[in-house]
């Protein structure tokens, strides 16, 4: 008596003429078909922008336009100085987000979001979206969001550290966090310290273990939920030997760089049109995906911030 009349036919042996193993796919392919789905990314309303973000090289001969934006399952940090347009930034990926029936989750430092503004902007995003009608009414994307005041760096890891089913819900695709940067220097500010060394580790020491902590829970949630967690950050000086006083982002620690996946830089400028100085902001990539450019900013795309905080393409430059 042999093995197959006692367990019958072994439909995964691979002795057999017909076998169901599953089909297999090249690892460009894959890559290509990831690249390409519009539900990877998040929108940023900056069209050459959002194609920046989206460094998969797909099928050139399709005269679709390739998805773009921010990548799902990534932590990604907005920084730069104060009336750069961080928060409207911000409120643009929610509102985009929203439109499309997506939750999102807003965490906040210090100020409260306007109620107000926010619903302006979902409003004016949904008349420019080509899928608004598909989507659903104003009301419900507001319904959507949910808003967390976090007035200490402890509430933010206590919200973040053990999510619920009410703190981050199904469907989130979307967190954005807000002053971050402030709430750890305010609960670890940065110190100078003495030659004598204290017992246990010093105030740099527990402010890098803060660091580490705080990417590697950001890092777990974005992968475990495949969201995009966006962290609006602040800048700090730093005096350089040839530069001089340099802006670098106030969370500068060596742990945070590697745990960031993508980081863009906002920045505000005048031109002159029409004998007319205008303002304008700017938003550069600094790092993609890991990868960091040979040059401090790879890409630099231009935008405007209009009455309802809408993002809105003036011109694309290259660096």
């Amino acid at each position: 008596m042999d093995y197959q009349s006692i367990h019958g036919q072994d439909i995964s042996s691979f002795d057999l003429t017909s076998t169901h193993r599953l089909p297999t796919v090249s690892a460009a392919q894959a890559l290509e078909d990831l690249g390409a789905d519009p539900r990877r990314f998040v929108s940023t309303s900056i069209e050459s922008l959002d194609q920046s973000l989206n460094d998969v090289v797909g099928d050139t001969s399709s005269e679709l336009p390739r998805p773009g934006g921010l990548q799902k399952g990534q932590v990604v940090e907005i920084w730069g100085p104060p009336g750069s347009g961080k928060t409207a930034f911000g409120i643009q990926l929610a509102a985009n987000t929203l439109c499309r029936g997506e939750k999102v989750v807003w965490v906040d430092g210090f100020h409260p979001v306007s109620p107000d503004r926010l619903r302006d902007v979902i409003t004016s995003a949904q008349h420019s979206s080509p899928t608004s009608a598909s989507a659903s009414s104003v009301p419900d994307q507001a319904e959507n969001l949910l808003y967390f005041l976090a007035p200490t760096l402890a509430h933010l890891i206590g919200l973040i550290c053990k999510p619920t089913a009410s703190s981050i819900p199904g469907n989130t695709s979307l967190i954005v966090i807000d002053a971050l940067s402030s709430l750890v220097n305010y609960a670890y500010p940065k110190k100078f310290e003495a030659r004598r060394t204290p017992k246990g580790p010093g105030p740099s020491a527990r402010r890098l273990q803060v660091f580490q902590f705080l990417i590697s829970t950001l890092q777990k949630l974005a992968a475990t939920r495949d969201i995009c967690v966006v962290v609006l950050s602040q800048c700090a000086s730093r005096m350089q030997f040839e530069h001089g006083a340099t802006l670098i982002p106030a969370m500068n620690a060596h742990t945070w760089e590697q745990g960031i996946a993508t980081r863009l830089v906002l920045f505000r400028d005048w031109i002159i049109k029409n004998n007319t100085v205008h303002s304008v902001y700017f938003a550069g990539i600094q790092k993609l995906n890991g990868k960091t450019g040979p040059s401090s900013i790879s890409q630099v795309s231009a935008f405007d911030i209009r009455r309802v905080s809408q993002l809105v393409i003036l011109h694309r430059l290259k660096c």
